[in-house]
């Protein structure tokens, strides 16, 4: 049924069974007539007989020919014949009632046959497939689920390949992840646009797609079978679905024994693909869980080095040029400086640079010593009013930046806050749009909480260092005047 066409299941000859490998299409011969129409076909001259009907002759040219249909379920499965070259030979009535009535006792004891094969490899399936899913819940690593699914769908199906696609997100394409037979790790990789190709066609219609013949196909590309040595014909790919999300495809390639993939091949990886697709959701998420948490214990122990070396000191400048050496190294970013929020004597409210790296010395050098920079002024400014973190991917869009140095992109500002105060800012640049990821400003932005008790520490010693030291030349001064 799979190619429409007739086969012998055997063959009869002087008394010897024979099994030739024949195959012949259904609008050949009079057994195709037979099969096509259920009608019962009875000729003294087979090739008279294909000449009335208009019809090629199939076989040897027989004389007497008698054909019954194998009827089934009301189906037509096959066809029985008999047949004979000697001129002497006809077919009577009685032969044709006689023979129809063994065809349906054959046919019978046919389906019966079938249905019993039917049901035993329904079970063995079922029976595989749940060892492949004990198999594949085993394991949460992702790497080891994806070829697992793939190796144990090209054996479930009895195919000579297989390949996994995953959907990336980022580009919204599909990359083979798994492949395996001929091909091997040559398609791993590559990219194929969700709704071009095969694969891409059972992922955006979320069905499976049975090609019987690959290279007849317009969506086939044939440049992916290089190797001489394999030769792609039939494809069955169908959608992975989990949790109501369409994550991939699984396909596999050529059934071993010849014929196309079927509906039941189908339905069978269907079944399959939904245990394939919650083991492979299941990993990731655990993968990303675990990555996430190693992130997280990384940060926590660069944090806790950070402090250690911050509290170590109590130099002001040192303190403010460790800081930001330490934002720039965890942002990659290509200029910084720190601020603090001072008061002039006036009463004038400003920002005095502590430290910078990248700037040029000679725009810095006066907001270091003699002038503060208005909090009005550029993104820093606005951060430290506003109170929050801020990050502009795009500077040339924004009207409130300041440009100090030349062909800048990007800026991440991050106020540095101590007992719900601003006490300074940080603020980054960089030429890269993209480099400031979310998980680079929250880490900073944790930095910079960490980094504020060291400054805020240090600017207290350093007050209490110019307290003492004016009592000291306070006391020196009276001391002096009293000998006087």
């Amino acid at each position: 049924p799979d190619r429409d066409a007739l086969t012998y299941a055997f063959y009869v000859e002087d008394g010897e069974r024979l099994y030739p490998d024949t195959r012949w299409s259904l609008d050949t011969g009079l057994t195709g007539q037979v099969m096509g129409t259920g009608a019962v076909i009875r000729t003294e001259d087979y090739l008279k007989e294909c000449a009335a009907r208009g019809i090629e002759p199939s076989g040897k040219p027989d004389r007497a020919w008698l054909g019954a249909p194998l009827m089934a379920s009301d189906q037509t499965i096959g066809v029985m014949v008999a047949c004979s070259q000697k001129p002497n030979v006809r077919f009577s009535p009685e032969d044709e009632r006689f023979f129809v009535a063994v065809a349906a006792f054959t046919a019978s004891a046919i389906e019966r046959r079938r249905l019993q094969e039917h049901l035993e490899a329904h079970a063995q399936q079922l029976n595989t497939l749940n060892e492949i899913g004990h198999l594949l819940a085993s394991s949460l690593d992702i790497n080891e689920v994806l070829d697992l699914v793939v190796r144990n769908a090209v054996k479930l199906l009895g195919a000579e390949a297989g390949s996994l696609l995953l959907l990336d997100e980022d580009s919204g394409d599909l990359i083979f992840r798994i492949s395996c037979g001929p091909l091997g790790n040559e398609l791993v990789g590559r990219k194929v646009p969700a709704g071009k190709g095969i694969a891409g066609a059972a992922f955006s219609e979320n069905r499976p797609i049975l090609i019987a013949d690959a290279q007849r196909d317009q969506r086939w590309y044939a440049g992916v079978d290089r190797s001489g040595d394999f030769v792609t014909r039939s494809i069955l790919a169908i959608p992975l679905n989990a949790r109501g999300n369409t994550i991939g495809v699984l396909e596999v390639i050529n059934a071993k024994d010849g014929h196309p993939f079927n509906q039941r091949d189908a339905d069978l990886l269907l079944a399959f693909g939904a245990q394939a697709a919650i083991a492979i959701e299941n990993a990731r998420l655990f993968t990303m869980t675990d990555q996430a948490l190693q992130a997280r214990v990384e940060e926590l122990t660069m944090l806790q080095h950070i402090d250690r070396m911050l509290n170590a000191s109590l130099d002001y400048a040192e303190v403010m040029a460790m800081t930001l050496e330490w934002a720039t190294r965890i942002t990659g970013a290509t200029v910084g400086m720190i601020a603090a929020l001072h008061e002039a004597e006036d009463g004038t409210r400003g920002l005095r640079v502590l430290a910078h790296r990248g700037y040029p010395p000679d725009v810095m050098a006066p907001y270091m010593e003699q002038k503060l920079w208005p909090l009005e002024r550029g993104l820093v400014g606005f951060t430290v009013r506003a109170g929050q973190t801020l990050l502009i991917p795009d500077v040339g869009a924004d009207t409130r930046y300041e440009a100090v140095t030349p062909d800048m992109q990007a800026q991440l500002t991050i106020p540095i806050q101590r007992e719900n105060r601003v006490i300074g800012v940080i603020a980054l640049e960089t030429a890269d749009r993209a480099l400031f990821s979310p998980q680079a400003v929250d880490f900073v932005s944790r930095f910079a909480e960490h980094a504020a008790i060291a400054i805020d520490n240090a600017r207290l010693f350093q007050q209490v260092q110019r307290a003492n030291e004016a009592k000291t030349e306070f006391v020196s001064f009276v001391s002096h005047e009293l000998k006087q």
